[in-house]
């Protein structure tokens, strides 16, 4: 049995609006969540596809048909994609609500709730996928009022696009009297903003379901849009922080479990084959988890320095990323538990299971200093200069396009001869669909060649220890290409032989 909300067409019902189709659904939910019927988010689902349906008929791929409709008493866009807007926050309010609530969970209610969600997310996105789009063709530049689809979404007080309120200084800036007829402009600013918001609700869509047909399509179909230099820009810490919030609770069981991550445990061993290798020559006290996640890197590198060092002098592990909600995760992880570990119930304090990270900073890594990172450790011990011995990234730079920023700012706060060691997936200048040494793939991540890699970290000032091809992990069931990269700051340490 499938609940289905039947709604006359705008012809036969020029009074409909989207309040009135998230009214009646929320009324038939509940009705059937009173009922106990098993099929009630099928509701839900039925309303994300009838909101796009209306956005595809009434308003369109063109202007004058949008015009038509708004001089016809027909919802706009604004009122469309406002509605399944408030869809997805009543769902996840009913979420909160049971989470604060104590009830038991569910399975087979919660399957079918996160269903809905990501068929709602799914939609969400290609509704912002269209309002990206140029609603008018450049000949019409000229018209009197010519305007852009996520304009209009971006001024909604209502909005849940994130970076809408920047955008809009920046577009008010950029001109002394604020104008809509700058067609141009609102396409540079407002075309972006609403195709990363939709990659962002993809990637929501999938986090609670990475084989969901439709979103895997149209996430490739975002990501392959678009001007090709364009594209190949990192996303603003708000759509990263967002997107690794929305799945932070079950991201370590994706990676390890379904996708056989291994990155953590790789750079673990070379950390430990380094060290071992090294005798005396390698010191290794201050180091940076940089998009430390929820801890499955920093895990290897606590478990590998505590069994190198066995004096009195401390180890501080400082941990960056921009997901606040990874970070909690994080923080609540112990020399025992958590962090790839079995977490126990017990809430008690325990003076022999120290936390596993010395300091959690929530902090695009661009932005880093050594003020805002190391010398945040609750210390007194650290000594004039210093800076970190280590920094690793573990799959990390996925997220990056060009690695000159970064890896300038890792330069900065980096101790002379300390040790770089990061992962990215591998790309190769032959199969490279541009110049550049870098390329968004189908999945929204960035492969980097080992020609660009080497070279924006010899520009920041390192040199190449070490390097292999490597398996970080699986998509599709199929191994992905990535390489593993060693380097020292100034080049003070180098072991010639294999390490």
């Amino acid at each position: 049995m499938v609940v289905i909300i039947s709604f006359a067409t705008a012809a036969e019902e020029p009074s409909f609006s989207p309040e009135i189709l998230y009214k009646q659904t929320i009324d038939a939910w509940q009705k059937q969540r009173r009922k106990g019927s098993p099929f009630s988010w099928d509701i839900w689902k039925n309303f994300a596809k009838t909101v796009t349906s209306k956005y595809e008929t009434i308003i369109g791929a063109d202007g004058e048909k949008a015009a038509a409709s708004k001089e016809a008493g027909l919802p706009n866009a604004v009122e469309i994609v406002g509605a399944i807007e408030e869809g997805i926050l009543k769902i996840e309010q009913f979420v909160f609500e049971q989470e604060q609530s104590g009830a038991p969970p569910n399975q087979v209610d919660d399957e079918a709730r996160d269903s809905a969600l990501v068929i709602l997310y799914t939609e969400y996105g290609r509704l912002l996928w269209y309002s990206s789009e140029i609603p008018h063709p450049p000949s019409s530049w000229d018209h009197p009022h010519p305007s852009h689809r996520c304009w209009g979404l971006a001024k909604d007080p209502q909005t849940l696009l994130i970076g809408a309120p920047e955008r809009i200084n920046e577009y008010r800036r950029h001109r002394k009297k604020v104008a809509e007829h700058d067609h141009p402009l609102l396409v540079k600013l407002f075309g972006p903003l609403c195709r990363d918001n939709a990659e962002n609700a993809i990637r929501n869509a999938l986090s609670m379901d990475e084989t969901h047909e439709e979103a895997i399509e149209l996430l490739q179909e975002i990501t392959s849009s678009g001007d090709a230099n364009a594209q190949q820009t990192r996303k603003p810490k708000e759509f990263v922080a967002e997107i690794f919030d929305a799945f932070a609770d079950t991201f370590d069981e994706q990676l390890t479990k379904k996708l056989e991550y291994r990155v953590p445990q790789i750079i673990g061993d070379k950390v430990g084959k380094i060290l071992k290798s090294s005798g005396k020559k390698v010191q290794v006290r201050n180091v940076l988890d940089a998009g430390c996640g929820t801890g499955l890197a920093g895990r290897e590198l606590r478990t590998v320095l505590d069994n190198q060092y066995v004096d009195d002098k401390p180890i501080a592990l400082v941990g960056v990323d921009a997901s606040p909600k990874m970070l909690e995760i994080a923080g609540r992880c112990t020399s025992k538990q958590g962090c790839g570990l079995p977490t126990s119930s017990s809430q008690d304090d325990d003076d022999s299971d120290p936390l596993l990270y010395d300091a959690l900073v929530d902090l695009d890594l661009e932005e880093m200093t050594i003020e805002n990172t190391l010398l945040r450790v609750p210390t007194n011990n650290l000594p004039k200069g210093s800076r970190f011995d280590l920094i690793v990234a573990a799959d990390v730079f996925v997220y990056f396009g060009s690695l000159d920023a970064v890896l300038e700012v890792f330069s900065r706060i980096h101790a002379p001869g300390g040790l770089l060691i990061f992962t990215c997936e591998r790309d190769t200048q032959e199969a490279s669909s541009n110049d550049l040494g870098y390329r968004l793939t189908s999945t929204g991540r960035f492969a980097h060649t080992k020609e660009h890699v080497v070279g924006a970290a010899q520009a920041a000032g390192y040199s190449l220890v070490d390097y292999s091809e490597i398996v970080p992990r699986l998509e599709k069931e199929k191994p992905v290409d990535g390489h593993l990269f060693v380097f020292s700051r100034t080049g003070e340490y180098k072991n010639e032989g294999e390490l």
